[in-house]
Formats: structure tokens, C-alpha cells, sequence
């Protein structure tokens, strides 16, 4: 299987002003016939914890592709009152409703210049149905930012985040993960390092879903 057909290379503006970009990895996904992309929120925000405070985030995230022209795709509508109202979709955290998921959806049109990036993944078709602990996972990201690379994972406990040794390189944050058929098993978004732990984290491919069926696009 040809990983690097599955992601594309993403940036963002930082929030804080002073001119820098955050750099991740992105990839589709298609549920009910809508395709999504897919990434982290920490690319709008460029901070861990993601809040629905849409003042704190960038204005639009950028696909940049290595040789062409950059494709800019706006994150928020804006109303007459230049309130933003969010076009991706989202999740909550159980415990904190202000505090999100750090995962973004971002619906695509049909005419979209970035549906030519990579292929799809098309769910719940390409899911993966049983992980074991121990079973050697796949991610594809960009790393270093905007070169693609695959790194091979132990899955260690599997779970709505799942968790994998070798903890994941910079740059690779948003990217899928897959099983050896090439079945989605979620996305790459953080760490968990202390004295004695040092993880990856994904969060689970069936969060996808639940953001697109069962949460309205509000803030």
C-alpha cells in the first residue's frame, strides 16, 4: 500500500500574531457521501488544550503541496455582526463543554482543488474492526514539514485513544493511522510523557463519525 497517496501536507497561521506558522498533516475521509478533511485543532490554535473561544483561532488553514500553489480554505463564515460561526465540525469534551476534541472536519465541495491531493478514506467501508495490543500500526505524516514519511508503531492499548510506542515525530500531528491492510485506525494528535511513560495518542477512526452524525456545525 502507497501511504503517501493518503495525506497532504498543512499550515496555519498562528493565532498569537507574531507571523509564524503551525505545520501538521491532513487527510479525507468520506461519510454519507460528503468528504471531509481531516486534522488537528491544534493547527488552528497552536495550543493543547482547544477551546470554542473562535477568536483564539486562525482565520483559514492552508493545503501547501510541494511545488504548486498554495490552496487557502476558510474555517469560519462570518455574520453581519463579524461573529464567526465554525464550518468544520467538532466535538466536545465529556467533562469541560467549553474544552474540544483536538479534531477539525472540514466539509469539502465537490470542486474543492485539494480532493485531487490524496485519496479517500471512506467510512465506515476502510475502518479497522479489531486492534490487539502489541499489533504494529502505520503512520504517514510530514516530517521534516513538508517531505512525507512512514513510521511504523506497537499499538500498547486501544481504546478511544489509542495508545502506541514509539511516541509520534513533530510534524506528524493530524495524520492517519492505519493497520497493515490499510484500514483506518484514527489520527495521530499528541504525547504522554513523564518519568515513566512516553506514548503516542490517537484518537479513535469512530470519533469521526460521531462529530458528523451527531453534533450540529455551532459554537
Amino acid at each position: 500500500m502507497d501511504l503517501h497517496q493518503k495525506v497532504f501536507p498543512l499550515k496555519a497561521l498562528s493565532p498569537d500574531g507574531d507571523g509564524s506558522f503551525n505545520v501538521g498533516t491532513g487527510f479525507l475521509i468520506s461519510v454519507d457521501n460528503q468528504v471531509y478533511l481531516v486534522t488537528v485543532a491544534h493547527l488552528a490554535t497552536g495550543k493543547v488544550s482547544q477551546t470554542d473561544d473562535w477568536t483564539l483561532w486562525a482565520d483559514q488553514i492552508q493545503y501547501a503541496p510541494t511545488g504548486t500553489s498554495e490552496t487557502v480554505m476558510s474555517l469560519f463564515d462570518v455574520g453581519t455582526f463579524g461573529n464567526r460561526r465554525p464550518r468544520f465540525k467538532f466535538l466536545r469534551a465529556h467533562d469541560i463543554p467549553s474544552v474540544l476534541v483536538d479534531m477539525i472536519l472540514l466539509p469539502l465541495d465537490p470542486d474543492d482543488l485539494i480532493l485531487n491531493a490524496s485519496e479517500i478514506f471512506h467510512l465506515p467501508v476502510d475502518l479497522v474492526n479489531d486492534l490487539i495490543p502489541g499489533q504494529t500500526l502505520y503512520m504517514v505524516g510530514c516530517a521534516p514539514w513538508p517531505e512525507k514519511k512512514v513510521q511504523l508503531h506497537s499499538l500498547v492499548m486501544p481504546d478511544v485513544v489509542h495508545l502506541v510506542e514509539p511516541p509520534q515525530t513533530d510534524g506528524f500531528s493530524g495524520c492517519p493511522v492505519v493497520d497493515g491492510e490499510g484500514l483506518l485506525v484514527g489520527m495521530a494528535y499528541g504525547t504522554v510523557d513523564s518519568e515513566t511513560v512516553n506514548h503516542g495518542q490517537v484518537l479513535a477512526a469512530q470519533l469521526f463519525e460521531r462529530a458528523v452524525r451527531y453534533l450540529d456545525n455551532v459554537g
